[in-house]
């Protein structure tokens, strides 16, 4: 059964793909990438993945910086970094690597380490259904006002989880913020919501600048109202369960934007997509051979003092592995 539950977010994918296949042919497909300036897709492509990688790492420092446990930038981009060897086929396995690195930097509990990326996903759901309301009311696009019912929901869910924390019996409270989860919620503070809430926004503007910009160079430009609108939608459906929002991003790409050129639409969201997967594996590949070569080196130079806090600190895993490669050696064994 678990085996079938990984599988879920490559099926939804593979899914998704095959009724776009239905609607655009593969011929159609084949000649809109042809004619789109793939080369500056690409470039945009990657710079996205790289500006969006920066700017999380600041946002998850305010997530899990909680009762004096502050950590590095350089430790929280190591921790990002290698999350995304998961996180660049489901990005709900990306988050929970995350979570698993900072429970054994800040050598506390997993689950108090996760109950944090509920929280940054709380967060997020607040955003997008605000801005994806504010779109839908100001785009004329008729596509984007049926969302306004499921926006409209969200958003009442997620606040009618918060106003029901914050009003719980104080006895009640005291016994949640004694469980693992409940006491890191416990914790945070709308002071922390009001740092980061700033912080998030600028991570989904990335987004919604590129999509404005990728569309605008395709010949496919949108207004700011349908941008406020539809981007917010785009990034809700790239986090359902899909191999890192392939699929999601063009089906909701071809739902929502009204086109005469549909197979445009669908191959720009192709490009978006394998641009995401690829530059973040590559980001999670590069922090593992940086890893790799650093338990070399550090096998050969013992001397602990040489180590450095951030981005250029030995792992941790390396560190208890030169420490006894460096006893052995002092001991005279080996």
């Amino acid at each position: 059964m678990r085996h079938w539950r990984r599988a879920i977010p490559l099926c939804v994918s593979a899914g998704l793909i095959v009724w776009l296949a239905s609607r655009i042919s593969v011929a159609e497909l084949l000649r809109a990438s042809g004619v789109l300036p793939w080369q500056q897709l690409a470039a945009m492509t990657a710079g996205l993945v790289v500006a969006l990688y920066l700017c999380d790492v600041y946002c998850l420092l305010t997530v899990f910086s909680v009762n004096g446990r502050r950590l590095t930038f350089g430790r929280m981009l190591r921790a990002r970094g290698k999350s995304y060897l998961l996180g660049a086929w489901n990005q709900g396995l990306g988050q929970a690597a995350v979570a698993w690195d900072v429970a054994s930097i800040q050598e506390t509990s997993f689950t108090a380490a996760l109950s944090r990326s509920l929280v940054l996903v709380w967060h997020e759901g607040v955003i997008l259904s605000i801005a994806a309301l504010a779109g839908s009311w100001w785009s004329t696009n008729p596509r984007t006002a049926h969302a306004r019912i499921f926006c409209a929901a969200l958003l009442a869910a997620l606040l009618g989880l918060a106003l029901l924390w914050s009003l719980l019996p104080a006895g009640w409270r005291r016994r949640l913020e004694r469980t693992r989860w409940g006491a890191s919620l416990g914790q945070w503070t709308w002071r922390d919501s009001f740092r980061l809430l700033p912080l998030r926004v600028a991570y989904f503007a990335i987004t919604g600048s590129y999509v404005a910009a990728a569309l605008w160079i395709c010949g496919e430009g949108i207004t700011a109202a349908t941008a406020l609108a539809v981007v917010p939608l785009i990034v809700l459906a790239a986090n359902l369960p899909s191999a890192s929002g392939l699929g999601t991003r063009e089906t909701a790409l071809y739902l929502l934007l009204p086109s005469r050129h549909p197979d445009v639409l669908v191959a720009m969201g192709l490009i978006w997509s394998t641009g995401v997967v690829v530059g973040r594996l590559g980001i999670g590949l590069a922090w593992l051979w940086w890893e790799q070569g650093s338990c070399l080196r550090g096998k050969q130079h013992v001397d602990r003092t040489t180590f450095v806090d951030g981005v250029g600190d030995f792992p941790d895993g390396c560190r208890r592995e030169t420490a006894a490669v460096g006893h052995s050696v002092g001991s005279g064994e080996g």
